[in-house]
């Protein structure tokens, strides 16, 4: 589905509408699809405004479908609506390590690089779409440097994001076994 914008600060409702016969009333509500598909999903928000509250829909046409693997072919669809600010990676470090992965995409085991470490140990964590920590794992540099295969066999095929501590950007990581 496509990326929502922010909800306004002055946003006093929100609808969701998932295009399969039910609503939601909520700013970050979650659903449950039995069937994949193409679900016309639409947000209908009222904002507050010094003339009086405004209300605006919008309506996007999305494929909700299963990932191929090894979850069960019968699984529910489940969709999470999150608060983008609360899924953000942040960090405050005063470090600058420089890092690198590869192949990328990979089958479930990739190679990690990391240079200029003036660390002792260095973090590393991966998240999913949604923002949830998946892979957390703590290196030792030689001499600044790292050169690490790292196993992520259990995580499913998708995209993630790969970050290490010291470092204020994440990169994408893809796996497709």
């Amino acid at each position: 589905m496509k990326a929502l914008p922010f909800y306004n600060p002055n946003t006093i409702a929100a609808s969701w509408n998932w295009g399969d016969g039910n609503t939601t009333v909520g700013l970050y509500p979650s659903h449950t699809y039995s069937a994949a598909g193409i679900y016309n999903i639409c947000l209908t928000v009222t904002v507050s405004c010094t003339s009086g509250p405004i209300t605006s829909s919008t309506c996007v046409n999305s494929n909700i479908f299963k990932m191929n693997g090894n979850e069960e072919t019968t699984a529910m669809i489940y969709i999470n609506v999150i608060n983008p600010l609360a899924a953000s990676i942040q960090t405050s470090s005063k470090t600058d390590i420089s890092f690198d992965i590869f192949p990328n995409p990979n089958n479930g085991e990739v190679s990690l690089q990391i240079s200029n470490s003036p660390l002792k140990e260095v973090g590393i964590a991966i998240y999913n779409m949604i923002g949830e920590n998946v892979y957390k794992s703590t290196l030792t540099p030689t001499n600044g440097s790292i050169n690490a295969k790292l196993n992520l066999n259990e995580l499913a095929n998708g995209t993630y994001f790969i970050r290490v501590e010291g470092q204020n950007t994440s990169k994408k990581l893809i796996i497709l076994k």
